[in-house]
């Protein structure tokens, strides 16, 4: 039985006592009395029905519109790019671009770099229909409240100069980077790619970087409309007809970093016999290669922050987690694959030429793709870029200002950081 029910029968019965005794004096017929507090109960009951359906009437409408439209909002994303935080703990967004002029990098948009996210939320950014060479994208956190400080992500120069207390951190920041198209039909008006001195063509190239190493786990999405995801290009065969197409970097787990790298190599020796260097030296430190950690520790070495890509540690100072070797001598030269900017003719690139180089097709055939690092990254995410020439597993573009992009850091099922 209903609560209101109760309520009426027992007010009825209380009323009906009352009623009775008062209206005995005036010798009332108790018929009387109880037919007409029925009929006033009964109109008290509809009236009082009748409001209770139309508030929940109300309030169901109002669930069923509310929920969807908070969907609908965060989803329906009208910002170029969208960076999303669902870790367990407050992020700073670092947005900077860099034309490769000397300058250093500068801010996507206003006059600042870092943009700080609580758990749940997000911040947006907008491009130029002009074009927008060289973005990048990245989360710190344990940062001060000016951004500053963090326990990680603090691997470029704040803007206007100066690291922190102890140093800019080696860069192994999971990163989202692109060079946006210029969607303009007038392409005199559009921004100038500094690599050739042309104006940016109408698309736009977009990747997920490793090269350097890795911190928080991350899923890329692009949205848009199917006809306009058609035009795209993805390197990743899912992607392909996919309605929700993405970059999958949640499988990204710094506890999983390789603890054992072996960076060892054979050379031979005066009289031509093979001869294994087993260890590098950086002014008075000597580094084993037989057996190297690229965990990254917090600064009391309680806690892994991130995962250091085999270049990064050979060639990052001993003084900030590295081995301080150049990437134009073994065996930098065959984790981080130099470019061959002054000897462009790949006839002529050899690691014993003058400089030393690597060719894109010499460097995939290198002990960089059979290093656990990147074994690591081409089993939990495939096609994001692991190394200097991996163009062919993580390059995909699209036509420039015809899809949006949501970077979801610590996508559900991760579970770091949390309370930092």
């Amino acid at each position: 039985m209903s609560s209101i029910k109760m309520y009426l029968i027992l007010t009825y019965y209380y009323l009906r006592f009352m009623l009775i005794k008062f209206f005995s004096k005036i010798s009332l017929p108790i018929s009387l009395i109880s037919g007409l507090l029925g009929m006033g109960l009964i109109g008290w009951y509809i009236i009082e029905k009748n409001k209770m359906n139309k508030k929940n009437k109300k309030n169901r409408a109002h669930k069923i519109s509310l929920a969807p439209k908070c969907y609908k909002n965060f989803d329906a994303q009208i910002s170029d790019v969208r960076i999303t935080n669902m870790c367990g703990t407050d992020l700073w967004i670092e947005a900077r671009y860099d034309l490769g002029d000397g300058y250093g990098s500068r801010p996507i948009k206003g006059d600042k770099t870092a943009y700080k996210i609580k758990s749940g939320e997000h911040v947006d950014f907008d491009i130029s229909e002009k074009g927008l060479v060289g973005a990048r994208f990245w989360a710190k956190y344990g940062c001060n409240e000016e951004g500053k400080n963090c326990i990680i992500g603090d691997s470029s120069q704040y803007l206007g100069g100066g690291c922190p207390e102890k140093g800019c951190h080696i860069p192994v920041d999971s990163l989202f980077e692109a060079t946006f198209g210029c969607s303009l039909s007038d392409k005199s008006q559009c921004n100038i790619n500094p690599a050739d001195q042309k104006p940016l063509s109408n698309e736009t190239h977009f990747d997920t970087s490793q090269v350097d190493g890795f911190t928080l786990p991350y899923i890329v999405k692009i949205k848009g409309d199917s006809s306009e995801l058609a035009k795209c290009f993805f390197q990743d065969p899912k992607n392909k007809d996919n309605p929700n197409p993405t970059i999958d970097g949640s499988g990204l787990d710094v506890k999983k970093c390789p603890t054992d790298e072996d960076f060892s190599y054979v050379i031979k020796d005066e009289h031509g016999n093979d001869k294994r260097i087993t260890t590098v030296k950086d002014g008075d430190n000597v580094h084993d290669l037989t057996r190297v950690n690229l965990q990254l520790l917090n600064d009391d070495k309680t806690k892994i922050i991130g995962c250091i890509s085999p270049c990064k540690k050979l060639n990052y100072p001993s003084n900030n987690n590295g081995f301080g070797q150049s990437e134009s001598n073994r065996p930098g030269i065959w984790y981080c694959c130099p470019t061959p900017v002054s000897n462009p003719n790949e006839d002529n690139c050899t690691i014993d030429g003058n400089p030393p180089c690597m060719t894109s097709e010499a460097c995939r055939k290198g002990p960089v793709v059979n290093s656990k690092y990147v074994q690591l990254l081409k089993r939990v995410a495939p096609y994001i870029y692991t190394f200097a020439y991996d163009d062919f597993a993580a390059l995909n573009k699209c036509p420039a200002k015809t899809v949006k992009y949501e970077v979801i850091f610590c996508p559900p099922g991760t579970e770091y950081p949390k309370n930092v």
